[in-house]
C-alpha cells in the first residue's frame, strides 16, 4: 500500500503558497470561520444560497443568510491541513434564489474579467486543474444530478449546459460530457464511472487536463490519496470541448467546484457537507499544481492479476486482456507478439482492459506495462492460444475456456441469483490454467434464490435448434432445464439423470434415458429442436435427439401459449442441480435434425483430459456469502475445519480485484474497494479443495 506523505501544516502551507507562475491557487487559511474573504482574495468567485449571490440579497425565499456563509474552513486531521467545507441544506437552500428545484453552493472562475485569468480559458488554451475532495460516508447522490465539478462555457449562444461534469448519482460517480444545444449529436454522455463508495469516507485527488477546442483533448484521473491507487481514469485526444467557432473570442470556459444538485428524484436526499482542499488552476502545465499523492520510492510496480492466465488454451477470439490497477500509474501499455522475444507495442491506454484483434489457432505472447512520469514497469511475459476453429457456421456458441467467470461470450447473457453455488472441483485442470467446462452445483431452492441460467434472446421469432454438450455430476439427480419461448408457445424440458420430462405437455410426459447414460463420466450431446406442429390446432413440437442419432429420443407438443421469444438453459426450482457444460450452441434460423440442414455440430477442441473422465464428483464446500448483496464486508462461514484457504475475488469478466488468505472460522473480507456489480469469490483449500460463490456488491 502506498501512503500519502503527511507534511507538517506549516511546510504544506509554504509549499502551496510559493509564488509559482501562471496558476490560481486556493487553500484554506484558517481552521474555522467563513471562507468567502479567502476565496475572493485568491481570485475565485462564489455562487450560493445566501447573501453572496446578488439575487439573495433581500428577504425572499431561499435567502438562507441566517445560516451564514455556506463555505467555511476547518482543520482536517486526515489530510493534515486546513480545508474548505461546503454546505447544502434541504429545504432551505436553492439555486441563488433564482431556481427552486435545485441547490447550488459553488466556487468558480468567471464571469469574464472578474476572477483570476487562470480561471478563464480562451479557445486553444491548455489548462490543468487539480484538487482534493472528501464525501462523507453517508453521502447521498441524486437520481437526477449532483455536480461536484463543472467545466462550463460562458458567452455565445450555447452556454446552458456544462461541457464536462463530475456527477454523484445514487450509487456511482460519473464523468459526463455534453456537446451543447449547438451540437447535440456530439454529446458523449457518460465517459467513465466508478462506484460512489470509492469516494465516500476518504480523500481523493482529481486532475483534469483540458485543451479548449472543438477538437480538444481531455485527460482525467482520480486517485485515492491514502493508497495512491487510481479510481477513475479517462483520456480522449479528439473530443469537443468548446461552445463556439474555432477562435471565437466571445466565449470562455471556466471551472466550478462545489455541490450543485437537483431535488428531483430526491429519495433519500438530505443535508450534506463536502470537504474540498487545494484548488489549483494552471495554464502552464501540470507540474505547477502540486499533488498530494506520494510519488513513492521511484519504483513503479508492474501490473498483476493479468488474464487470460498464462498457458490458457482455446481462448475465444473476442477475449479481452485485463489486469489490476497499479498504484501511481497514469497509463498502461500492451506489448503483443508471436514469440516471447518479438513483442511490440500494440496500444497505450488508461483503462485496465484491452481487446486485441486475434486470429484462430494462434499462440500469442504479451506483456502489460504500467506507466507514469517516473518510467515504466512491465509484467512477466504471458502466453495464450486461441481456438483452433472459431467458425461456428450458423451457430451462436458459448464455450468452456480459460476463464470460467466469462459465462456468455457475445451471444448469451448469464444470469444468476445463487447465494450458494459451487464450481465443480474437477473442472479446472490444472488449477486456474485451462478450464474446459462451465460446472455448477446448486443447493435446494430457497424462495426465489439459487437459480442460474444462460439467457438467449432471439432477434427473430423463428423455429430454433439447441445443442448442449454436457455431463452430469455424480450423485446429483437433476442436471439442467431448457425453456423455449417462441411463435406463441412455450415448452420446458427438465433433464434429470434418469428421465427427460416435457413440462408444458399435458400430464408432463417423461422419457427414460438409456440405462447408465449419464454415469460414464463423459460428455453427451443433446440436440433439441423447437418447431411448428404440422397438426393444426396444437402447439410447438419439441424433439430431442441423443448423441446425434437421427432417431428422435422424445417428441411432444406444447399446450401453453406465451407471447415471447427467447431461450433459457440452466436450473430453476427443485432440489440440487449439477452439470458441466462444454458448450451451448443455438441456431435461431430453423429446426434442424441430425443429418439434415445445419447438421454439423459446432467444432469442439475442448475435450477433457482422460484423467478426468469418470472421476467421482466430490461435493464442494459452499460458503455463505453473507450478507448478499454486500455493502462493504463479506462474511464467509461453513468451511471445513482444520485448514487454511486462499481466496480471490474476481469480476464477472474474470479480473482479480482482491486476494488473500483466511482460516476456517467466520472471517470478514473487506469489499469497500469494489465498484457495484457481480463478483465471484474463489476459495482454494490447503488440501486442494475448491469452491466458487457469486455475490453482488451494492
Amino acid at each position: 500500500m502506498r501512503l500519502v506523505t503527511r507534511l507538517p501544516l506549516l511546510s504544506l502551507f509554504v509549499l502551496l503558497t510559493l509564488p509559482l507562475s501562471a496558476q490560481a491557487v486556493l487553500t484554506a487559511t484558517g481552521s474555522s470561520g467563513g471562507a468567502y474573504a479567502t476565496i475572493a482574495a485568491a481570485g475565485f468567485g462564489v455562487e450560493g444560497p445566501d447573501t453572496s449571490s446578488p439575487a439573495c440579497a433581500g428577504d425572499g425565499p431561499g435567502n438562507h443568510n441566517s445560516f451564514g456563509e455556506h463555505v467555511t474552513m476547518a482543520a482536517d486531521a486526515e489530510l493534515g491541513q486546513n480545508v474548505f467545507v461546503f454546505y447544502s441544506h434541504l429545504p432551505e437552500d436553492n439555486d441563488r434564489c433564482v431556481t427552486f428545484d435545485r441547490a447550488r453552493t459553488e466556487i468558480k472562475g468567471g464571469p469574464s474579467g472578474q476572477t483570476d485569468p487562470e480561471l478563464e480559458h480562451a479557445f486553444g488554451d491548455t489548462t490543468f486543474h487539480r484538487w482534493q475532495f472528501r464525501l462523507p460516508e453517508d453521502f447521498k447522490g441524486s437520481g437526477s444530478f449532483a455536480h461536484l465539478f463543472q467545466s462550463k462555457a460562458e458567452g455565445g449562444e450555447d452556454s446552458g449546459f456544462p461541457v464536462l461534469t463530475l456527477t454523484a448519482r445514487t450509487s456511482r460517480l460519473e464523468l459526463r460530457h455534453d456537446g451543447g444545444d449547438g451540437n447535440p449529436a456530439g454529446s458523449l454522455g457518460k465517459l467513465a464511472e466508478a462506484n460512489l463508495d470509492r469516494f465516500t469516507g476518504h480523500w481523493v485527488e482529481v486532475s483534469v487536463r483540458q485543451v479548449h477546442a472543438n477538437e480538444g483533448e481531455l485527460n482525467v484521473s482520480i486517485y485515492d490519496v491514502a493508497t495512491g491507487l487510481p479510481i477513475l481514469l479517462y483520456a480522449n485526444d479528439n473530443i469537443d470541448l468548446w461552445r463556439g467557432a474555432d477562435g471565437a473570442t466571445d466565449v470562455i470556459n471556466r471551472p466550478k467546484w462545489g455541490i450543485y444538485r437537483s431535488y428531483n428524484a430526491d429519495a433519500g436526499l438530505k443535508d450534506e457537507t463536502v470537504r474540498f482542499a487545494n484548488f489549483c488552476s494552471s495554464e502552464n502545465g501540470e507540474a505547477v499544481c502540486p499533488s498530494r499523492i506520494d510519488p513513492g520510492t521511484g519504483t513503479l510496480e508492474a501490473p498483476t492479476g493479468i488474464l487470460p492466465l498464462d498457458g490458457s488454451v482455446s481462448v475465444p477470439l473476442y477475449m479481452s486482456l485485463v489486469w489490476d490497477a497499479v498504484a501511481g500509474a497514469t497509463a498502461y501499455r500492451v506489448y503483443l507478439g508471436s514469440s516471447p522475444t518479438d513483442l511490440t507495442l500494440d496500444t497505450s491506454l488508461t483503462t485496465m482492459t484491452y481487446a486485441p484483434a486475434l486470429a484462430a489457432a494462434t499462440t500469442y505472447y504479451f506483456q502489460i506495462g504500467s506507466v507514469n512520469e517516473e518510467g515504466e514497469a512491465r509484467s512477466e511475459t504471458y502466453a495464450f492460444t486461441t481456438l483452433d476453429n472459431p467458425d461456428d457456421g450458423g451457430w451462436d456458441v458459448a464455450r468452456g475456456h480459460a476463464r470460467p467467470e466469462v459465462e456468455a461470450g457475445q451471444f448469451f447473457a448469464f444470469d444468476s441469483d445463487l447465494e450458494l453455488v459451487g464450481l465443480d472441483s474437477v473442472a479446472r485442470i490444472p488449477d486456474e490454467a485451462g478450464n474446459t467446462a462451465y460446472c455448477y452445483f446448486s443447493g435446494p431452492k430457497e424462495g426465489d434464490n439459487n437459480n442460474y441460467r444462460w439467457h438467449y434472446r432471439q432477434e427473430a421469432d423463428e423455429e430454433t435448434t439447441l445443442i448442449l454438450r454436457l455431463r452430469a455430476l455424480a450423485d446429483v439427480s437433476n442436471i439442467a432445464y431448457v425453456d423455449f419461448y417462441g411463435l406463441g408457445w412455450r415448452q420446458k424440458l427438465r433433464i434429470n439423470r434418469s428421465t427427460l420430462k416435457f413440462e408444458r405437455t399435458p400430464d408432463d410426459p417423461e422419457v427414460n434415458f438409456p440405462e447408465g447414460y449419464w454415469d460414464d463420466g463423459g460428455f453427451h450431446v443433446l440436440r433439441i429442436t423447437f418447431a411448428n406442429n404440422p397438426t393444426s390446432g396444437q402447439g410447438m413440437v419439441t424433439t430431442v435427439y441423443l448423441d446425434e442419432d437421427a432417431t428422435p429420443f422424445g417428441a411432444y407438443p406444447s399446450d401453453e401459449s406465451q407471447e415471447d421469444s427467447y431461450l433459457d438453459i440452466g436450473r430453476a426450482g427443485g432440489t440440487d442441480y449439477g452439470a458441466c457444460f462444454d458448450y451451448l450452441a443455438v441456431n435461431p434460423t430453423g429446426a434442424y435434425a441430425p443429418g439434415s440442414g445445419a447438421e454439423s455440430v459446432p467444432p469442439s477442441d475442448l475435450e477433457l483430459p482422460e484423467a478426468i473422465v469418470g472421476t467421482t464428483y466430490q461435493p464442494v464446500f459452499r460458503p455463505v456469502l453473507y450478507p448478499n448483496p454486500t455493502a462493504g464486508r463479506l462474511v464467509v462461514s461453513g468451511l471445513p475445519a482444520g485448514m487454511g484457504y486462499r481466496y480471490r475475488i474476481v469480476t464477472a469478466t474474470g479480473r482479480q480485484v482482491v486476494s488473500g488468505r483466511m482460516g476456517d472460522t467466520p472471517a470478514g473480507i473487506d469489499t469497500k474497494s469494489l465498484t457495484a456489480g457481480i463478483y465471484f469469490l474463489q476459495l482454494t483449500a490447503d488440501d486442494g479443495g475448491r469452491g466458487l460463490a457469486r455475490f453482488v456488491r451494492q
